[in-house]
């Protein structure tokens, strides 16, 4: 939980000022879920982490993007 905004406002904010950011934005779930975060989960493909998590499944995902990320640098 952010303190000024949620992670929907956030991509949100990204995507009006950053678009290929908001597309890179990973969401870890919290808290009690709203069926509007829910929805908001359903409309975005974004990679998301459910909690709880192992250390050894965040250091793979983070692993993984950042060598697709370095992949993609290399291909363009």
């Amino acid at each position: 939980m952010m303190p000024e905004m949620s992670g929907m406002d956030l991509h949100a904010e990204l995507t009006l000022r950053y678009p290929g950011d908001a597309a890179r934005v990973v969401f870890i779930t919290g808290g009690a879920s709203t069926s509007a975060a829910e929805a908001f989960l359903r409309s975005v493909t974004n990679e998301r982490v459910e909690k709880p998590f192992e250390a050894r499944s965040m250091r793979a995902l983070i692993q993984r993007l950042v060598s697709e990320r370095g992949n993609a640098e290399r291909n363009t």
